[in-house]
């Protein structure tokens, strides 16, 4: 997990290019890579403020995943935002843009790739923000 509780949120997915078949990451604490949110965190207009830049966000996630830059696609239709305590947490959409999942780096960081049917009982804000985004995914 990061040390950082404002460090940017990642949600993860993997869209099958022949079939469509679409399964997000799902982590030990939750749907969002690599720290759950605060308790405290609610959601935020992210249009008022300046979102990191989304090469500076691929390039972590591909540092701590263990894979290429080029394997990920930040999916820049989707905008969110929390405010926490101490200040503002931004979350993004991560899109592996491989032929198949990279089961083997998301399970070497304790994640597993599900359904958006296997997400039922996870927090509701984490439940909003895979409703926003699953819309995004399939146009």
């Amino acid at each position: 997990m990061n040390a950082d509780p404002l460090a940017p949120r990642l949600l993860c997915f993997h869209k099958q290019g022949t079939s469509a078949r679409t399964r997000f990451v799902r982590w030990p604490h939750g749907m969002l890579a690599f720290a759950p949110l605060p308790a405290e965190a609610i959601p935020a207009e992210p249009s008022a403020r300046v979102i990191r830049p989304h090469a500076t966000v691929m390039r972590a996630a591909a540092g701590l995943l263990g894979l290429a830059e080029s394997d990920l696609r930040v999916e820049t239709d989707f905008v969110a935002a929390f405010a926490a305590p101490g200040g503002m947490i931004d979350i993004y959409l991560l899109q592996f843009a491989t032929l198949d999942p990279p089961f083997a780096a998301i399970e070497a960081q304790g994640g597993k790739f599900v359904a958006i049917t296997e997400t039922r009982n996870c927090d509701p804000r984490e439940l909003q923000l895979l409703r926003r985004a699953y819309e995004i995914i399939i146009g």
